[in-house]
């Protein structure tokens, strides 16, 4: 019997796209006899001692958070212990045959390290950031300066988690997956990795479309409080500064000198202080959920009229892909993934810059424009939803990845 062994690092990454990606895979794989699914979560905060579980036949392994006090040395020398315990509790359970170990985090390589050391076991890697990206919101011309010429500390620092994903990259993954075009052309041209080692395999969702009529919309409204004349837009993802987030607030803001009668809905979690202070003195207008679970975020996007997504640096953007699958009209920030995914006849794309004045008031007028044509707007929901069918439905995913698997296990 082959395996399959996914890991993850608990964060609040897999409460969106990484979660998400993981239910993905076991789908898979899970009805197909020839493999056994494992799936390994690391600092997981809801455990204090290692947890094992068998749920539906895939095998569970939960690893508690690692509390360490002092400096970053100290820190290094226990993470490093910590990698070593992960792998030696996991070695007695590795097939014999075939092992596919598919991690979804970039900084696996000590892990992975030990891990080769069983010659049955190939290194999978999907790569849904990057360390770098996140600082720089995905500005690619400043970790180039940094890699030629890093003056200080922090560029340093950064200089060596590069490496160090490098090093992963090279020296342990059998095969990366790049999950956009301008992340397979990264990891071509910066990481410096062979052609044939990168694999184009964009997310998918399943389709969970339900077609509501207007009657239902008004009831689902008056459900959650709102009015069935409000204009309603929502946000959903992490409460981060790389999602846009502060500038869709103050778009919003200018938004409602001219359609006061308007509400937005921010579903996730995160930074709620800082966007509970910017969104001063319009709170009554703003809706926070905090984090929802799938099938309430989806009946949230059936009652609303745009779904924006303001995103500085994305890589792929799947949040994007659950309004298209919705049939939900989109503003979006035209930048890397979702720049590939909302095409120009699917929605709206903003120029989003960091703390850019213009950035919000470009995002508003996108707003306006789409309230005041409701016949684009329907025109992007519907090929929207057509795009979503043709090229991101989860069968085709499934079908590519589980090619990829026997590949592999061919080598």
């Amino acid at each position: 019997m082959k395996q399959l062994i996914i890991i993850n690092e608990c964060s609040i990454a897999t409460k969106y796209g990484v979660g998400t990606y993981t239910d993905q895979l076991i789908q898979c794989m899970a009805d197909d006899y020839e493999w056994e699914v494992n799936v390994i979560e690391l600092f997981c905060p809801t455990v204090s001692e290692l947890s094992i579980q068998n749920k539906n036949g895939i095998h569970y392994y939960q690893f508690p958070i690692l509390e360490y006090y002092g400096n970053e040395k100290y820190y290094t020398k226990i993470n490093s212990r910590y990698y070593k315990s992960v792998f030696y509790i996991l070695a007695p359970f590795i097939n014999k045959e075939i092992t596919i170990v598919h991690f979804n985090f970039v900084h696996g390589y000590e892990l992975a390290t030990l891990l080769k050391t069983i010659s049955t076991v190939k290194i999978v890697l999907t790569l849904h950031y990057t360390t770098w990206s996140f600082e720089f919101l995905g500005e690619r011309e400043r970790i180039e300066k940094i890699l030629v010429n890093p003056i200080t500390k922090s560029e340093k620092r950064i200089k060596g988690e590069f490496e160090r994903e490098q090093k992963f990259m090279k020296e342990c993954c059998d095969q990366i997956i790049a999950i956009a075009r301008h992340s397979k052309e990264m990891i071509e041209s910066l990481y410096g990795i062979e052609k044939q080692k990168v694999s184009l395999i964009s997310n998918a969702i399943r389709d969970e479309f339900v077609k509501i009529e207007k009657e239902e919309k008004i009831r689902i409204r008056e459900k959650y409080n709102f009015s069935r004349d409000e204009n309603i837009f929502i946000f959903a993802g992490r409460l981060e500064k790389v999602k846009g987030i502060l500038i869709l607030i103050d778009a919003f803001k200018l938004l409602l000198k001219i359609y006061p009668n308007s509400k937005l809905i921010i579903s996730g979690t995160g930074d709620f202080t800082t966007c509970l202070e910017s969104s001063n003195p319009v709170w009554s207008k703003i809706v926070f959920t905090g984090f929802v679970k799938k099938a309430q975020l989806y009946e949230l996007f059936s009652i609303c009229d745009i779904g924006i997504v303001p995103s500085i640096h994305e890589e792929f953007g799947l949040v994007a892909l659950e309004m298209m699958m919705n049939s939900l009209p989109l503003i979006v920030g035209k930048t890397s993934g979702l720049d590939e995914i909302v095409t120009n006849d699917c929605g709206c794309k903003i120029k989003i810059s960091d703390e850019s004045k213009e950035s919000a008031i470009d995002l508003m007028n996108a707003m306006v424009k789409l309230l005041r044509k409701r016949t684009d707007a329907e025109n992007f929901a519907t090929n929207a939803r057509k795009f979503y069918l043709s090229n991101y439905e989860l069968n085709g995913f499934q079908h590519r990845m589980k090619n990829k698997y026997y590949q592999l296990c061919q080598k």
